[in-house]
């Protein structure tokens, strides 16, 4: 499986950026599976947008988790070291719940070692709790220096 495919991987977010067929499960599910097959990058870009809907869709937190479901069962989460615990985070983020400055920035350190995994790095940079200002600076700042590497080594 490649990590990263920039060209197909624009044009599958294209496709559902923000209007992830959450009702559809014949089109959620061949977005799944498109993702999983494009590019580790690629699946987890559609589970950013199966964890983070866009405020104007009203999809449920049921619904969501199976999505995350079949998500995991496609591939099975042996599929990339990362598939795990990005896959907690997600579930957690469904359930409401955040993660700690700590439990991200190290899963950001983690995430680093697999250049390109945007989605991923995305993922558990949103799982911080919103008012916590001083979490959201240390993983803000730990997330560009990572984004800043990636973009120098050109993924």
């Amino acid at each position: 499986m490649r990590e990263h495919d920039a060209a197909a991987e624009a044009r599958l977010f294209d496709r559902f950026d923000c209007c992830l067929p959450y009702g559809d499960k014949h089109a959620a599910s061949g977005l799944i599976g498109e993702g999983i097959e494009i590019s580790v990058n690629g699946a987890f870009g559609v589970l950013e947008e199966i964890c983070n809907p866009p405020p104007s869709e009203d999809v449920s937190s049921s619904r969501r988790l199976d999505l995350l479901n079949e998500w995991c069962e496609v591939k099975g989460l042996d599929f990339h070291p990362l598939a795990r615990p990005i896959s907690r985070v997600a579930a957690s983020m469904i359930r409401g719940l955040h993660a700690s400055a700590e439990e991200c920035l190290g899963l950001i350190v983690t995430i680093s070692q697999y250049p390109a995994q945007r989605a991923a790095l995305n993922i558990v940079a949103s799982a911080l709790a919103p008012d916590d200002a001083e979490g959201q600076d240390r993983v803000g700042d730990l997330e560009s220096e990572i984004r800043g590497r990636w973009d120098g080594m050109g993924v």
